[in-house]
């Protein structure tokens, strides 16, 4: 169970404060985001990111207010993508956009897609029931994305999994070993999770100490006991159909209307 062994207890996208739902009904209400991956044409980089700034130059000019957030996957195996993040969001909101539709697409066409190849755009869903999220916290240089597609059925049990890894850290006083958790809505995989770790530097992820064993399964079996931590364990590999392990670098030049820290 190496893919979440250092991850939880070394320790997303991104960090945002969101309050408690007042009524199960409005769970989801400011957790939607789009992202868009995008893979530039060989030799077309430079092209590409131009194309970016022209584009929110564009989009800045028509009073656009949504934050867009880019970022560019240095390690793992989509190395060489952009991601755009804009999070935050009521479902409602991409009924009309932050800008007129049409001319937001003309524009797009006109300065970014003659430099793309491929594109690949999906909604998420924060889950702050099942992250640690410490307030005010800005956009950090790099993060840790580990992401999970399950097999078929898998959504309730790695939600329970997941819930019981924040129940066991909450209640050791981990509440600084931040991170968050997505899981996809539209455009990808049923049953895809993201869970995202911030660091403020490549020194910042060196484990203090060299761990013996698997330090997730002692920090689960000092909470709930051997036996049920040997549980849990098993139970999520079992679930899980494949993962990956990447590292985005936050792109400040390539993104929009930046979130001041602690802000929606």
């Amino acid at each position: 169970m190496k893919r979440l062994t250092t991850l939880f207890v070394v320790g997303v996208l991104l960090t945002f404060t969101f309050d408690a739902p007042a009524q199960a009904q409005e769970e989801v209400a400011g957790t939607a985001g789009e992202i868009i991956l995008v893979k530039p044409l060989t030799g077309h980089t430079a092209q590409f990111e131009e194309g970016v700034k022209r584009h929110y130059q564009w989009a800045l000019g028509q009073g656009a207010e949504w934050s867009w957030l880019a970022f560019y996957i240095a390690m793992g195996e989509r190395t060489g993508t952009y991601m755009f993040a804009s999070f935050n969001h009521f479902y409602a909101d991409f009924d009309e956009g932050d800008t007129d539709p049409q001319a937001n697409a003309e524009s797009i066409d006109r300065n970014i897609v003659p430099h793309v190849g491929d594109v690949v755009v999906s909604m998420l869903r924060f889950r702050p029931d099942l992250s640690i999220v410490i307030p005010d916290s800005p956009v950090r240089p790099f993060y840790h994305v580990y992401t999970a597609e399950l097999k078929p059925g898998g959504n309730d049990d790695y939600e329970h999994f997941l819930k019981k890894i924040k129940d066991a850290l909450v209640s050791m006083g981990a509440t600084e070993a931040e991170y968050l958790v997505y899981e996809y809505m539209l455009g990808g995989t049923p049953g895809t999770w993201i869970i995202s770790f911030p660091y403020e530097s490549f020194a910042a992820m060196e484990p203090a100490a060299p761990e013996e064993g698997d330090p997730l399964f002692a920090l689960l079996e000092g909470v709930y006991g051997e036996f049920e931590a040997q549980a849990l364990m098993d139970g999520v590999d079992k679930i899980t159909a494949s993962h990956m392990s990447e590292l985005f670098v936050f792109r400040p030049d390539l993104s929009m209307n930046v979130p001041e820290p602690g802000g929606n």
